[in-house]
């Protein structure tokens, strides 16, 4: 198949209420807009991050992601309107602009990226991979530097806010709460 149909659910009522057909073979990650009528869906199988309207869910743009693919988790800052996409092919973290659909940044990740996290309090973004969680902490809007690879264990994948605060309390001595400060819940 080389679309995939996203479903629109209405919460109160559980009924569907719309289908979108993204043009890739594989969508993983959403994100939306909570002050804007936009959502942000990876095409995974074509290195493109869809741009649809939440209200009509038309499809307003696509953004090509250069020299990487197999985009899987995705992030949102919508204060600082930056759109975080992390690739395995290669592992790059890439960094939109989400007004302009420019790329502002991009850099090494881990390999197998398979959820990520933004902590607006701390300004840090956080990757998980096989073996490796890795911590990039953004100085500025449009500056992003690599804080530390922490290991997180053979081919542990699940339960990401206790990999991410076991992994920083190992590599920097003290307890940190980190997933007190995820945008998870907005």
């Amino acid at each position: 198949m080389d679309y995939t149909v996203i479903a629109v659910i209405d919460t109160k009522t559980a009924t569907k209420v719309a289908e979108i057909k993204a043009d890739s073979g594989r969508v993983e990650a959403i994100n939306f807009e909570h002050n804007g009528s936009r959502m942000f869906a990876n095409f995974r199988t074509q290195g493109r991050v869809g741009v649809f309207d939440k209200n009509s869910y038309k499809l307003l743009n696509t953004w090509p992601i250069p020299d990487a693919t197999e985009d899987v988790p995705m992030t949102l800052n919508e204060p600082d309107r930056r759109l975080f996409v992390v690739c395995r092919k290669p592992a790059r973290l890439v960094v939109f602009d989400t007004e302009t659909g420019k790329v502002i940044a991009s850099l090494p990740s881990v390999d197998r990226a398979d959820d990520m996290a933004y902590d607006s309090v701390n300004r840090m973004i956080y990757v998980s991979g096989v073996m490796v969680l890795l911590s990039l902490f953004p100085k500025r809007s449009d500056h992003y530097e690599h804080m530390a690879n922490v290991a997180s264990g053979p081919l542990q994948k699940s339960q990401f806010c206790a990999r991410v605060e076991t992994a920083l309390r190992r590599q920097f001595g003290k307890r940190y709460r980190a997933c007190e400060n995820f945008d998870l819940h907005k």
